[in-house]
């Protein structure tokens, strides 16, 4: 039973009826001349985890709070407007980072030796074909097949079993 509790517990930080009958707004303007409710729906990081805006509302002191919830467990915190913009800059940085690590190619540094140069872009004609599967007649490697040969264009479409 207390299991059940603490999550009811819990969704009633993220529902949106209840959020809405807090005062939140819940609903994403398209704009950000339209209001602050434009960063719903934003994925941001903050302490180092992911999380997304769900909600927001206008406050006298802090000018406004935005909801989120973190996308692992979805526990809710309230962030600041400064804090929302260091959480927007951190979430780009880190996309920014993954994209950069995406596009990067990784070449090898040249080494001394220039003996397999000639074969660093080896291909096989025929490959698309696909290749032959062999099994060994070793007893110690039974069951393991191991490429054979390049299969030929007239062979077509083989399967395991033959």
């Amino acid at each position: 039973r207390l299991e059940f509790i603490v999550d009811a517990t819990q969704r009633v930080s993220y529902d949106p009826a209840v959020l809405q009958q807090d005062g939140w707004t819940i609903q994403k303007v398209d704009t950000p001349e339209e209001g602050e409710a434009f960063h719903i729906g934003r994925r941001i990081m903050w302490q180092r985890h992911e999380a997304i805006v769900i909600a927001f509302t206008p406050d006298e002191t802090y000018g406004g709070l935005w909801k989120a919830a973190y996308v692992e467990d979805l526990e809710t915190f309230d962030l600041e407007p400064g804090e929302l913009q260091n959480a927007i800059k951190k979430w780009d940085n880190k996309q920014k980072q993954l994209n950069k690590k995406r596009t990067s190619v990784r070449v090898a540094p040249p080494s001394g030796s220039t003996r397999f140069s000639a074969t660093a872009n080896f291909t096989i004609d025929g490959i698309e074909n696909g290749i032959i599967l062999a099994v060994p007649t070793s007893k110690a490697a039974q069951g393991v097949l191991w490429p054979a040969r390049v299969s030929h264009v007239v062979e077509g479409n083989l399967t395991a079993s033959g």
